[in-house]
């Protein structure tokens, strides 16, 4: 019979899964599946490479004695949003086209703009 995997001309995998299963894999799929995988652990800043292994850099809070848990969640999700790490999962969860991400880019900056006028008006005059 099969084995696990037998390999065919250079694009295309046969492999067997439970219950003897076979299943053609275009190497193509398992590329886009692991460049998916890659962004979303690595890109989104989930996981780090050091010299010493993988560090997880997540998001965390201390529950303290006092604290109910709905305002332990609330907290949390405060944390989430400002250091983006919904946005960003989200952004990398599907493509986004290069118009889409100007467009995101240039909202951004004159967001950012108007966010200093108001802070120092004299900043931007002439």
């Amino acid at each position: 019979m099969y084995s696990n995997f037998i390999k065919l001309p250079q694009h295309i995998v046969i492999c067997r899964a439970i219950e003897g299963a076979i299943f053609i894999i275009t190497l193509t799929f398992l590329l886009t599946v692991y460049k998916f995988i890659y962004s979303i652990i690595f890109l989104s800043g989930f996981l780090t490479l050091n010299r010493n292994g993988v560090d997880f850099s997540m998001a965390k809070i201390q529950i303290s004695e006092n604290e109910s848990l709905r305002e332990a969640l609330r907290r949390f999700k405060k944390m989430c949003d400002k250091e983006g790490i919904i946005n960003q999962s989200k952004r990398y969860a599907y493509f986004e086209k290069p118009s889409d991400k100007r467009r995101r880019e240039e909202s951004r900056r004159v967001k950012n703009i108007k966010k200093a006028q108001n802070l120092n008006p004299n900043l931007f005059s002439s």
